[in-house]
């Protein structure tokens, strides 16, 4: 014997099925595996000087050794030793001087969707610090950025790491898209430091990944 279906019912079922359709297709999407953008000496090991030097005598380097690195200075930048045999991005600030970090045109052009950048960022010392880090594009010898995150780094976190992140949506008709991707790390003064002067920031760890 038939089971009859009331219409209502049957057409509850299709809303149901359409709706669980749909759910299934926002997850895919959601799930969309991110890809990695290479950053050259993200980690900032290279080149190796026992010593430690500063971005700014860089033309002391093949210029081989000069594309390898590819981070170039913005204001009184430099790197300094930390562990043995590594060193680490870093960049004094003061009010005085108060634009100081690190740049990087990435060889890859910006297209719609999502952008993730992550830095870990550390004091170098008792005062505490605080670290701007950008996702932009160059226009001249002007910067553009597209999203920036600004991070306090406490004296209580000394001499831990702090991971910094930046998400960046770039929507269809973006000005940037098309143009290569810039990343930009500067050291600011924090809210929690003395004057808002910032005596030293560390970088490392530079990544940048993408989803559509």
């Amino acid at each position: 014997m038939g089971v009859a279906v009331n219409t209502n019912h049957r057409v509850l079922l299709v809303i149901v099925v359409l709706i669980g359709a749909v759910g299934a297709g926002v997850a895919q999407v959601d799930d969309e595996a991110w890809v990695d953008i290479p950053v050259i000496n993200h980690d900032f090991r290279l080149p190796a000087d026992p010593g430690g030097y500063y971005f700014y005598q860089i033309e002391r380097y093949p210029v081989a050794e000069q594309e390898a690195i590819a981070w170039h200075p913005v204001g009184f930048s430099g790197v300094l030793p930390w562990d043995r045999g590594r060193t680490v991005g870093f960049a004094f600030n003061r009010a005085s001087d108060a634009v100081n970090g690190l740049r990087q045109a990435l060889g890859v052009p910006y297209a719609p969707g999502t952008y993730q950048l992550r830095v870990t960022v550390n004091a170098n010392g008792p005062r505490g610090t605080a670290s701007r880090v950008s996702l932009g594009y160059g226009e001249g010898a002007a910067f553009k950025p597209v999203g920036m995150s600004e991070l306090d780094v406490p004296v209580e976190s000394w001499p831990e790491w702090v991971e910094q992140e930046l998400i960046v949506r770039v929507a269809d008709g973006d000005e940037a898209i098309g143009r290569p991707i810039v990343v930009m790390l500067e050291a600011i003064g924090g809210s929690g430091s003395p004057d808002q002067d910032n005596y030293g920031t560390c970088w490392d760890t530079v990544a940048l990944s993408y989803r559509k």
